[in-house]
């Protein structure tokens, strides 16, 4: 966990409390990580499709190279369009989810691969949890939360590596 923290305590400190501050701030005063957290998840969309295509290449069939490509090309477009405001996030987010359910399950029967059955499941709850944020009433403050958490989580973090190394 020490690698995530910097070198000097008094930066730790003072980049810790400014994130805490900064995660207070922009939950409940301005209202500012409900855009924050449309970036964070288009970010996070585009970094882990393109993740995901480069480590397909040991597909050797045709078919699915094709079907992983065209769901790479959707996916980083339902992001960028999300980050721009054309989609709602509900949307995006729950095609793609979706999508990259419905793809693995495609691509395991068309190549007749095995896998384990937990794998199998884990890509059945990825393509219904998809369906329920793209189809049904999902409440996506919760993606706000969850970013306000992990913010201010990790400058709580920092600040008390900073604090334990200033004594």
């Amino acid at each position: 966990m020490k690698k995530y923290a910097f070198k000097q305590p008094i930066v730790n400190l003072v980049v810790g409390v400014a994130l805490v501050v900064l995660a207070v701030l922009a939950m409940f005063v301005f209202d500012w990580i409900n855009e924050f957290a449309r970036y964070l998840v288009g970010a996070l969309i585009i970094v882990y499709t393109a993740l995901r295509f480069m480590n397909s290449k040991g597909y050797k069939n045709s078919k699915a190279r094709m079907i992983l490509s065209v769901e790479a090309i959707v996916a980083i477009t339902l992001a960028v369009l999300m980050i721009i405001d054309e989609l709602r996030m509900s949307f995006a987010l729950g095609a793609t989810l979706y999508m990259r359910g419905f793809v693995y399950l495609l691509i395991l029967q068309l190549l007749n691969l095995r896998r384990s059955f937990e794998t199998f499941i884990v890509y059945v709850a990825i393509l219904t949890l998809g369906a329920y944020i793209w189809f049904g009433s999902a409440d996506l403050s919760i993606i706000e939360w969850i970013v306000f958490i992990f913010i201010a989580a990790y400058g709580l973090f920092l600040a008390l590596i900073g604090l334990q190394k200033l004594k």
